[in-house]
């Protein structure tokens, strides 16, 4: 698998435009600029480059957009988006060819342009491009550190800031001249596009490592290490186990269940963190995106249930049900939709425990368990009763070694493959900033 990524995926250098031209002639920066800008580009407030719709709808219904639908940095729709009616009234207008953008600062590298008439939640604002500026342009400028650095030093708030539409419109950015602004978007697109297939080609080849990594996994807490004498069982999908393996529900096997269902505790703005269902994925607890706290004395009067020790396993009921960790680092405070269990450690190791509930086999349990209608969850009551496999303790850390030994193997090419993605990224982004300010001249490009 690597030779093939090594020999199909072309690596970019994001600091090298020495491929491209430059512009004969620069001006120092001026306005809100950083760079040198081309002298014949024009100084222009950003309300001239585009007007801000305000308008809401009524009892119509349109398809709806919000910030969690868009891909930072790319600007496309996350995967497996689909569009939903939702009555317009509460929500903001579009048209085609108006160009989103997420005026949260965590968020200011989301934006999105539409094709088709609908409607967005007020956290994104709508930018409808004046004559002359190219919609396809102003979605690109977007994209550049100049306007994603302006905006972010002038957002505002303590916990969520924001940016705002009187600060964005008064900044004055260099522009094109039309034909130019055509000449950059045909570029642009082009060369976005050829970035976003290598990174695709990435992803896809994460996805099969998963899948290897997910098999063996599942092989192993399911089967053990050796093909060894099985006695039959009834469990289904499962007809035999090997020959010193047991059987019992998820309530045998731990001590207790830690559970803050139906509550939520108020949040601060620095503190103790809080592990909300957001952060559990792919079988790891993840800050990237979302990181959240409470106050010490929110801590001391919300974890009196239990408090999170180190290896303890968390799994979630809904929105996502079923995404499993373990704890790395106390002290943490646990948000609702998070089941935390102390295990019976003279029955399983927790690191067992983690990857058997991780398992596909286990996944299938829980969903035939499942109950809900929109949100799909399982029950305290019927997480309890699953089933476990339970190897002696000395099988368990063979197990456990195995596991560690094949899967460093996948993970560390994975690692490999995502550093190439952040690569791809990075020079995608700094390709769009130099062809949007003006830092090489890609007219002829394509």
């Amino acid at each position: 698998m690597q030779d093939t990524q090594e020999t199909t995926i072309q690596e970019f250098d994001s600091k090298d435009n020495s491929r491209y031209e430059r512009y004969s002639e620069y001006e120092a920066p001026s306005g809100d600029n950083l760079q040198k800008v081309p002298v014949h580009w024009e100084s222009r407030s950003f309300q001239y480059w585009a007007e801000k719709k305000n308008d809401k709808g009524n009892e119509e219904e349109r398809d709806f957009i919000t910030l969690e639908h868009i891909n930072p940095v790319t600007g496309n729709l996350v995967d497996n988006f689909e569009w939903e009616q939702k009555k317009s009234q509460e929500y903001y207008l579009f048209e085609p060819g108006d160009v989103l953008f997420g005026k949260l600062r965590p968020y200011l590298r989301k934006y999105y342009q539409v094709d088709k008439k609908g409607c967005c939640g007020t956290d994104l604002m709508v930018l409808s491009p004046n004559s002359d500026v190219q919609s396809r342009y102003l979605y690109y400028f977007l994209h550049s550190e100049d306007f994603i650095q302006f905006t972010d030093a002038n957002s505002h708030g303590v916990k969520m800031p924001r940016t705002s539409w009187t600060k964005v419109s008064s900044a004055h950015f260099q522009l094109p001249p039309i034909e130019e602004q055509n000449a950059i978007v045909e570029f642009l697109d082009w060369e976005t596009s050829r970035i976003d297939q290598l990174i695709g080609e990435k992803e896809k080849l994460i996805k099969l490592l998963d899948e290897k990594r997910n098999a063996i996994i599942n092989k192993l807490v399911t089967s053990g290490i050796n093909d060894s004498r099985h006695k039959d069982i009834e469990l289904e999908w499962f007809d035999s186990i090997p020959d010193d393996w047991e059987t019992t529900s998820l309530r045998n096997t731990v001590d207790k269940f830690v559970d803050y269902r139906g509550a939520t505790p108020e949040k601060s703005d620095s503190g103790i963190t809080l592990i909300t269902a957001k952060n559990i994925d792919n079988g790891k607890l993840d800050f990237s995106e979302d990181h959240e706290y409470i106050s010490e004395d929110e801590y001391n009067e919300w974890m009196t249930r239990g408090d999170p020790e180190e290896g303890d396993v968390l799994i979630t009921t809904e929105a996502p049900m079923g995404e499993v960790a373990q704890i790395q680092e106390t002290p943490v405070a646990l948000a609702q939709r998070i089941i935390l269990l102390k295990v019976n450690t003279d029955l399983l190791k927790k690191d067992f425990l983690k990857y058997y509930l991780d398992s596909e086999f286990n996944q299938t349990q829980l969903i035939k368990n499942q109950t809900g209608s929109t949100a799909k969850g399982i029950q305290a009551s019927k997480l309890k009763g699953i089933r476990v496999m339970v190897p002696p303790i000395s099988e368990q850390e063979d197990i456990l070694g195995t596991i560690r030994e094949e899967t460093q193997k996948i993970d560390d090419l994975i690692s490999q493959v995502e550093e190439g993605i952040d690569r791809l990224k990075e020079y995608r982004t700094a390709l769009i900033t130099n062809a949007v300010t003006g830092q090489i001249d890609v007219r002829g490009e394509v």
